[in-house]
């Protein structure tokens, strides 16, 4: 019997810390930070999210298995 590769992903959530005066500048602040070439480091306690877990597309599972 042979082994097949299928592609999966989940999501996580959790937050980060934005300085800033207000909520809309901090918002502002991560939405423009977000679309630069800078990044934001991934928190450290990232949460499941439930029922996120899913199989890919099928063009992705037969890419993941040419031979």
């Amino acid at each position: 019997m042979k082994i097949w590769k299928i592609p999966v992903t989940w999501e996580v959530w959790s937050t980060i810390e934005v300085e800033a005066e207000t909520l809309d500048e901090a918002i502002r602040i991560f939405d423009e930070k977000e679309n630069s070439d800078e990044d934001y480091r991934l928190p450290d306690d990232p949460e499941y999210v439930d029922g996120s877990f899913g199989r890919e597309n099928i063009e992705s599972c037969e890419l993941n298995n040419q031979e």
